[in-house]
């Protein structure tokens, strides 16, 4: 075998295919690539504002924090069009690698922060229901006191009637703000 050859060429001259570069385009088109929403952003010309709207309009959908290459295409033709680096494509390479190596752990890191979110989110819901049966009680309260003020109110002589009604005006406001 000579320098230069992989073992299986016919010639001395001949190079092995596996060890042909491919171009960048041609390369983005055999693998089904997941982009951070930087370089998606960056390839298709946008900003990550636009590919965030995308993302929530559902057009384009999140791979563990990431945009694969082909709904970027489907969305932005030109993509394909524009010339990835060879940093970038290396920086691509080290962090599918460090991704794929670590996947475990970020396995557990995504399960712990799914159970941290659903219950702080659970723990919100309780916390609605709570105040929601506080402001029921609080109003029920308030039309009690005004039940009993107007009761008072016809008991009273003119000159307490003004502060009955003051009264009365405060808690049709805080009825009002509980409505």
């Amino acid at each position: 075998i000579h320098a230069g050859t992989c073992g299986f060429a016919k010639r001395p001259t001949e190079r092995c295919r596996a060890f042909v570069r491919l171009p960048a385009r041609v390369y983005a088109e055999r693998m089904d690539r997941l982009l951070d929403l930087e370089r998606a952003a960056r390839l298709a010309g946008v900003g990550i504002d636009e590919i965030e709207a995308e993302i929530r309009r559902g057009v384009l959908h999140l791979v563990r924090g990431k945009v694969r290459l082909a709904e970027l295409k489907r969305q932005f033709p030109d993509v394909g069009e524009r010339r990835t680096t060879m940093v970038e494509v290396v920086g691509q390479i080290r962090e599918d690698a460090t991704s794929k190596a670590m996947g475990q752990r970020n396995r557990q890191t995504y399960g712990a922060s799914y159970a941290e979110l659903k219950e702080s989110f659970d723990q919100a819901a309780r916390d609605a229901r709570y105040y929601r049966d506080q402001v029921i009680e609080y109003r029920e309260l308030c039309t009690r006191m005004r039940g009993m003020v107007q009761d008072l109110r016809t008991r009273v002589t003119p000159r307490e009637r003004a502060f009955t009604d003051a009264i009365l005006r405060w808690i049709d406001k805080r009825l009002a703000h509980l409505r």
